[in-house]
């Protein structure tokens, strides 16, 4: 059952998240990150993890590695239940306005390459596939696909960035009151 009244909100991961995130991984994820591995992380000053909540219910996360200028997304999943409302979106649109935050100039991360509509979203986003780790998702016997985006900070890029935003915005409004499903 989705929760049509309350609106997404997209914050920082507490001590208190660490369970259900590690919870969407395990549906999400053949290898998944366990609590611990996840309060682990979030003690380094290099790492961000960001969480999507509705009902004050955590429903989704991301995280990055911000080195530099540089920034690595490590983790992106949805729950289930939520997963077509657009909330993976908005958490990969939190995770490059924090790296954009951080000072990076460009993200990376890895997808498997037969995850084509992840793969389309980064896409929208301006990763370009890079490199192919052949065998990288071991579990699964799939290949993953290294994408980028570079000068992210560069003036066309933000304008880019902040239109999609802008439809997200939009869209999430009316994906959260039921209006549509797609995305």
């Amino acid at each position: 059952m989705h929760d049509t009244e309350s609106p997404l909100t997209i914050g920082p991961m507490t001590a208190e998240d660490a369970e259900a995130v590690a919870a969407i991984e395990t549906q999400s994820f053949s290898m998944p990150r366990t609590a611990e591995s996840f309060l682990s992380e979030m003690r380094q000053d290099t790492t961000c993890f960001l969480v999507a909540r509705i009902a004050g219910k955590v429903v989704g996360h991301i995280g990055l590695w911000l080195i530099a200028d540089e920034s690595h997304i490590i983790t992106l999943a949805v729950h289930p239940e939520h997963r077509g409302r657009k909330i993976g979106e908005g958490l990969l649109v939190a995770g490059i306005a924090q790296a954009l935050s951080n000072g990076a100039k460009r993200i990376t991360l890895e997808v498997r390459s037969s995850n084509e509509s992840a793969q389309a979203l980064y896409r929208k986003y301006g990763f370009v596939p890079v490199a192919l780790r052949k065998g990288y998702y071991q579990t699964e016997k799939d290949d993953g696909v290294v994408m980028w985006v570079d000068q992210i900070d560069a003036p066309h890029y933000v304008q880019r960035f902040q239109n999609l935003r802008d439809q997200l915005s939009f869209d999430l409004e009316n994906s959260l009151h039921g209006e549509s499903r797609a995305g």
